[in-house]
């Protein structure tokens, strides 16, 4: 579990330094701070941009801009009935991984008590929305010879497929956990199983979020 722990956060680390610089990268040269550029080998401009980032990023009330994206990604665009299925889908999926990543990676043991309760309920939610939400937007993202277009659109389908190939393993391995089908190496090897499918889910919808509130951004 410890290794894992390690894993879960040594991944998590590498997601939030790759995708500041995907954006990095993109920004316009409109100052002296931006012209030594990442392309040009210097990655000590970047992690100086990065460094000075991180202050802004908990100013002017982070959480309301962070509802502000998640309405304009998730809420405004749907109707009213598809709204509410990303909301719970969002939700659900927020204590999931608050819950599970907190002991697995943090407290590092098991989930238990009130909290697997409650866990084990909202998986019941996430595995619908999840599978709801794959029926209405499938067309949307495409897995075909033509991958779409921009390049942000490409890596936006990747990682809504990965997320929804991960949140199908999450519930299948839950529900396979739930029953008496081998011995205890058997029942273990089903809970990594599941929590690096977690952990698969994590990283893709963080990756998916940032590539479809760029690729608005950009369309703006």
């Amino acid at each position: 579990m410890l290794l894992f722990a390690f894993f879960t956060w040594l991944t998590l680390a590498t997601l939030f330094v790759i995708l500041p610089r995907h954006y990095y990268q993109h920004l316009p040269m409109q100052s002296e701070d931006q012209r030594d550029r990442p392309e040009t080998g210097s990655m000590s401009a970047y992690f100086r941009w990065l460094l000075n980032c991180v202050p802004g990023c908990f100013q002017n009330k982070p959480w309301k801009r962070g509802l502000k994206v998640f309405r304009d990604l998730c809420v405004t665009p749907y109707s009213p009935q598809e709204k509410w299925i990303h909301i719970g889908l969002s939700l659900s999926f927020l204590y999931l991984a608050l819950s599970g990543f907190f002991f697995a990676a943090i407290l590092i043991r098991s989930l238990t008590g009130l909290l697997l309760v409650l866990h084990m309920i909202l998986g019941g939610i996430f595995g619908l929305g999840l599978a709801l939400t794959v029926l209405l937007r499938a067309k949307e993202y495409p897995v075909a010879e033509n991958w779409p277009d921009p390049h942000e659109h490409r890596w936006e389908t990747i990682c809504f497929w990965i997320f929804a190939v991960s949140g199908f393993v999450l519930v299948l391995t839950a529900l396979l956990m739930m029953l008496p089908l081998w011995d205890l190496i058997g029942h273990l090897n089903t809970v990594m199983v599941h929590r690096l499918a977690a952990l698969s889910a994590l990283l893709s919808a963080i990756a998916f979020v940032y590539f479809k509130w760029y690729r608005m951004r950009e369309a703006k």
